[in-house]
């Protein structure tokens, strides 16, 4: 078996690699946004409450004032644990991008090395085929000189 054909059992391999590497890299986009989304939702929604609670109806209400005091705490403490995902999901977005470009450059050596092996086989071949020919070419040769001329 020619050694760009055992080759390419490792390109395969490094292909499904890439391809499995690119699938979680895209993975990992899909959670970092909607982990923004969800932050984008969060910020939009504590502004829309701060608006509704510092609009009253003129009454002071210190009851109301403590409940919507403490609840925008808990959504300050829900937005900065959402960044911190966030910040989480970003990171790991780099990661799988890292572990894909990795593989990639990976798989395009492999593509280059079974390439030279397929033009140095092309070559030997090339090679072989014309000494056969010159060969033939002189045996045929040697033939007619041995032929008595008529």
């Amino acid at each position: 078996m020619k050694k760009s054909a055992r080759m390419q059992v490792v390109v395969n391999l490094a292909e499904h690699q890439q391809d499995k590497l690119g699938r979680a890299c895209a993975e990992q986009q899909r959670q970092h946004a909607d982990a923004e989304a969800k932050l984008r939702q969060l910020e939009n929604y504590q502004a829309e409450y701060r608006a509704l609670a510092s609009g009253g109806s003129g009454r002071f209400d210190l009851n109301r004032l403590e409940a919507a005091r403490l609840f925008l705490v808990k959504l300050g403490e829900a937005i900065a644990f959402q960044r911190d995902e966030v910040a989480r999901q970003a990171g790991q977005v780099a990661l799988a991008r890292a572990d894909w470009l990795a593989a990639r450059q990976r798989q395009q050596q492999l593509d280059t090395l079974v390439a030279g092996y397929r033009r140095d086989e092309l070559a030997r071949d090339e090679r072989r085929e014309q000494l056969n020919s010159d060969e033939l070419a002189g045996q045929r040769h040697e033939r007619r000189q041995r032929q008595p001329q008529t």
